[in-house]
């Protein structure tokens, strides 16, 4: 098994994120170019882990909300299917949350459901 890596998301993420997102059989779905603006405007409050090198095999997007900029809302947390039960979606979060943290950004966070 390669070694994750955490990484803030890039608009060439987008594609294969949509991918994840289209097979995770749970979340809505939403177009792939709306994956790869995601990435463009909310990249700093995401994350993608990657795999050999450059392989997107998870993500989390969030977003800050505007009236309370210490609130993460996270969005949409999704794992390839063949990295399921490894620990990757907590692995991300840990990093999203510690990075926001660090830079004294974060307090609160929210989820969807």
């Amino acid at each position: 098994m390669d070694t994750l890596v955490m990484a803030v998301p890039t608009v060439k993420d987008g594609a294969g994120v949509w991918r994840i997102a289209r097979g995770s059989g749970v979340l809505d779905v939403n177009s792939s170019y709306c994956y790869l603006l995601w990435f463009r405007d909310f990249a700093r409050t995401s994350v993608v882990a990657l795999q050999s090198g450059d392989v997107p095999v998870g993500f989390v997007t969030g977003f800050r909300r505007p009236e309370q900029p210490d609130t993460l809302v996270v969005w949409q947390i999704a794992v390839d299917r063949g990295q399921r039960g490894r620990g990757a979606a907590g692995a991300m979060l840990d990093h999203l949350t510690a990075r926001l943290a660090a830079g004294g950004a974060l307090r609160f966070v929210e989820t969807t459901s």
